[in-house]
């Protein structure tokens, strides 16, 4: 090895590429016996950083090794005059053209500040060039400033940090990278700002090539204001509902404080910390929160609920039977309750009682029901199902398990003609007797062996059983014996009657009897029918198929009601509706109605259907003349009644005073005037007047009505073509 000789000029340190001259003379020997002439090497480096981090280069470390590896040719250490060089040295080849790599390591306080590496081609005697980029090496990062506490979530801080020398001096380009160890409380976002997500305390660390710093982030939320969710609720009795209750900060977010919960009105609604509502009674009730010195309130309004439900234990317990017991809470609403029992825990198949009804109140109430038709020694499971306006609810299941029989069972059925027949009762020749149920059967429970007669009695008075009793033996335990009663209805009524109009039968009409039994018939050439052999009680009858154009009924319907053996009669009396009778009265005067004025005889009157008609004195319906009393009686079919264009009867027909008697007489208005006579009424008098003179006296011809009550259907009635009128 020959020794180093470092050459060094110094340059400016204040460009921005800092280069570093070193010259390496190389001794290099041959594999012949003399030794080759050294090769000279220059050395030249730059570091990318401005400033004067080469003041702090104190040690330069160069290490020159073959290319293919090998032991060192040069491993030298040494303290350059300059550290900016040039360095040049010498160092021994093996071959007059050698291939080697050379390492540059500048130390300022006993720790590396810049590395480079770089190859060249040297030759013996010859004096070679290599550059070489020296990096620095950095020696730390630091954080470098301490955050301060975040105090709502959401809340964004920036953070910066550098890559430094060992010396301390900061790299310029090289940022550390950031991250947070817990990132439920904050998390990094875009390359150095911290956003708080959750309250705590974690670390916050800055990173560069195996280098970092850390430093604390702490979030602790103030809380200025409270969320109430929902701020009005409706609770229905029964049921529990939350409302919650939330410290927010300056972001809104929701914080986890712990809140005290009160009720002004705890008889009506209460509240624990957890926000949790019982209702108590129907009504309204306001709660207040408090939360780290905040209030908020919330209404609440207890309203009707789904009705709640407990069964209880059945008592007593048979065979066969049980009477099941429980109680319900209506919670507000009327409810109706009903058991249900199954011997099958998921209730797949099973029975319901029938409903109970419980009042609307807000306490529980018992509620029994009993059974049977069990089976004995038998494990049943029962449950109560409840409906009100609230909605339909299911209790839990109980069981209980039934006797064990130590004799037999007599049961039956009671029907009357195929249907069952309830609370008649049965009695046994020991006295003990039971009444049927709905569905009309009946059971006693565990009797002892031996024979029995039943006897069948209460049953109403219009049933008769043909062999009300039965007679049945038990020979073994636990046997069903049936003994069922078969009745009939006693039909011994009748009820009869005519269809008339205006006296005269009507043939034809149907007849409808509907009540205890159903029939039908037709009225004959007389007009009567007859319903023979009925239950009795209630009936309504009606009648159909006559011509409503023809005859009016005051009502088509009739109810009555008969008694065993007996006979009612039922008329429908109607109202021929052919012929329209009208009556004028004349009076010489100008009210008839005043004393001292006289009827006028010997008036004649003329009547017609339209004014058209009258007009022409054509087309008349009938003429009359005024008799001793001043009245003219007409009479004519409705059906020659037509309207303008005639058609349908408008029930409007014109009167034209034709001739008046001999005398001084002569009409005081218009001859001609107009006469609506009501659908309904068959006989009818106009409501107007004609007023006769006589010489200076004046006559008032007044028409009046007489009216005959009638009641049409559909309030209207169509005259036949052809029928006759009449003058009276």
């Amino acid at each position: 090895l020959h020794t180093l000789v470092a050459a060094a000029k110094r340059q400016s340190q204040r460009q921005a590429l800092l280069a570093l001259a070193a010259s390496l003379i190389v001794v290099a020997c041959d594999t012949g016996a003399e030794p080759l002439d050294p090769a000279t090497v220059t050395l030249s480096f730059s570091v990318p950083v401005a400033g004067s981090f080469l003041d702090r280069v104190d040690r330069v470390r160069i290490r020159v090794n073959d290319v293919s590896g090998g032991a060192a040719l040069v491993d030298s250490t040494f303290t350059p005059a300059s550290p900016a060089g040039p360095f040049s040295m010498e160092i021994p080849v093996e071959t007059a053209s050698q291939d080697v790599r050379t390492l540059l390591e500048l130390s300022g306080g006993g720790n590396i500040l810049f590395r480079g590496e770089g190859t060249a081609t040297v030759q013996t005697g010859q004096p070679s060039t290599l550059s070489v980029q020296a990096q620095p090496v950095p020696g730390a990062v630091v954080v470098e400033q301490e955050l301060p506490t975040f105090q709502a979530l959401g809340d964004t801080i920036p953070v910066s940090g550098a890559v430094v020398l060992a010396s301390g001096d900061t790299i310029p380009g090289l940022t550390p990278a950031f991250e947070v160890t817990d990132g439920q409380i904050a998390v990094v976002v875009g390359e150095n700002r911290i956003v708080a997500t959750g309250e705590g305390t974690t670390q916050l660390v800055a990173s560069f090539e195996g280098k970092s710093d850390t430093t604390a982030i702490t979030v602790d939320a103030v809380v200025v204001g409270i969320a109430v969710d929902p701020e009005a609720l409706d609770v229905p009795l029964g049921q529990n509902r939350t409302v919650m209750a939330s410290a927010q900060d300056a972001n809104g977010n929701a914080l986890e404080r712990s809140a005290q919960w009160t009720s002004e009105s705890p008889n009506v609604a209460t509240v624990d910390n957890n926000g949790t509502v019982t209702p108590v009674s129907l009504g309204t009730a306001t709660l207040t929160v408090e939360i780290e010195g905040f209030p908020a309130m919330a209404t609440v309004k207890v309203t009707p609920g789904p009705a709640s439900a407990t069964p209880g234990a059945p008592n007593p317990i048979g065979t066969r039977v049980a009477t099941l017991q429980g109680s319900v809470n209506p919670n507000g609403s009327l409810t109706s309750a009903s058991f249900e029992w199954s011997t099958d825990a998921s209730f797949s198949s099973s029975t319901t009682s029938d409903n109970i009804v419980v009042p609307a109140g807000t306490a529980p109430v018992n509620i029994t029901r009993a059974i049977k038709g069990l089976t004995p020694s038998t494990t049943y499971f029962v449950r109560i199902r409840t409906s009100n306006g609230a909605g339909d609810a299911t209790s839990e299941a109980a069981s209980f398990e039934t006797v064990a029989p130590t004799g037999g069972f007599l049961e039956g059925r009671a029907t009357v003609e195929g249907e069952s027949l309830a609370g008649a009762r049965v009695t046994l020749n020991t006295g003990t007797s039971t009444v049927t149920d709905a569905s009309g059967k009946y059971t006693f429970e565990d009797v002892a062996l031996g024979s029995y007669t039943l006897t069948i009695s209460d049953f109403p008075a219009d049933v008769t059983f043909p062999t009300p009793t039965q007679s049945a033996e038990v020979t073994t335990v636990g046997q069903v014996v049936n003994a069922s009663f078969s009745g009939e209805f006693i039909r011994s009524s009748i009820i009869t009657g005519t269809v008339t109009a205006s006296g005269t039968p009507i043939p034809g009409v149907a007849v409808a009897l509907n009540g205890p039994d159903a029939a039908a018939a037709n009225t004959d050439g007389a007009g009567q029918f007859t319903f023979t052999n009925i239950r009795s009680g209630s009936y309504s009858l009606s009648i159909s198929g006559f011509d409503p154009d023809s005859v009016a009924f005051s009502s088509t319907t009739a109810n009555t009601a008969v008694s065993i053996g007996q006979t009612k009669v039922v008329n429908f009396s109607g109202v021929d509706l052919g012929t329209q009778t009208l009556s004028v009265y004349a009076f010489i005067g100008i009210d008839g109605t005043k004393p001292g004025v006289s009827a006028l005889s010997g008036v004649t009157i003329d009547l017609y259907p339209t004014q058209a008609a009258a007009n022409a004195l054509a087309g008349r319906l009938d003429q009359a003349v005024t008799d001793g009393s001043g009245r003219a009686n007409f009479s004519f079919e409705r059906g020659d009644d037509t309207d303008e264009s005639g058609g349908k009867t408008d029930n409007t027909v014109y009167s034209v005073v034709t001739g008046l008697p001999a005398g001084n007489y002569g009409i005081q208005a218009d001859s001609a005037m107009t006469i609506t006579y009501a659908q309904t009424d068959i006989n009818a008098t106009a409501a107007d007047t004609v007023d006769v003179l006589n010489g200076n006296v004046t006559l008032i011809f007044r028409l009046q009505t007489i009216a005959t009550s009638y009641s049409g259907p559909g309030g209207s009635a169509m005259l036949k073509p052809g029928w006759r009128t009449s003058s009276y």
